[in-house]
């Protein structure tokens, strides 16, 4: 079965129940919430990339209901004229907004159900542009 959208595809394999997401926007971490004197807030670039992720992604088919395995590969902008060889962020903020997506668009439940979570983060290939690939599987 495969769900499509301009920007986004989820595929879900019969046999094993995974689901494959693949989403076509450069990758961004969440940042601190700023502090202000009347409450918290989140940079505007920040709100419009959640604005952009939540117009991509398509609601979920099914949701999944047990323990999950999460894989989570972002590939990153390239850097011009860095010294660096490892994309900007921490891979624990570069996941943070796409899965708090997929937890609204109904692919699971609750964040409680990820038992096991893995986040790469990386440079494009050749001609490769930056996106996300992500993997949900139910463990038993």
């Amino acid at each position: 079965m495969t769900q499509a959208t301009s920007e986004a595809r989820v595929t879900r394999d019969e046999e094993t129940g995974e689901v494959s997401i693949v989403i076509n926007i450069t990758p961004q971490p969440t940042p601190r919430p700023r502090v202000a004197k009347f409450g918290t807030y989140y940079p505007a670039t920040y709100k419009a990339y959640i604005k952009e992720l939540d117009a991509m992604i398509p609601p979920a088919a099914v949701a999944l209901e047990g323990e999950l395995l999460v894989e989570v590969e972002a590939v990153c902008q390239p850097i011009k004229k860095s010294k660096f060889t490892t994309p900007a962020g921490d891979v624990d903020n570069l996941a943070k907004g796409v899965l708090d997506m997929l937890t609204k668009k109904g692919f699971y439940g609750d964040d409680r159900q990820i038992v096991d979570l893995h986040v790469t983060k990386r440079f494009p290939r050749d001609d490769e542009q930056p996106h996300f690939r992500i993997s949900l599987l139910e463990i038993e």
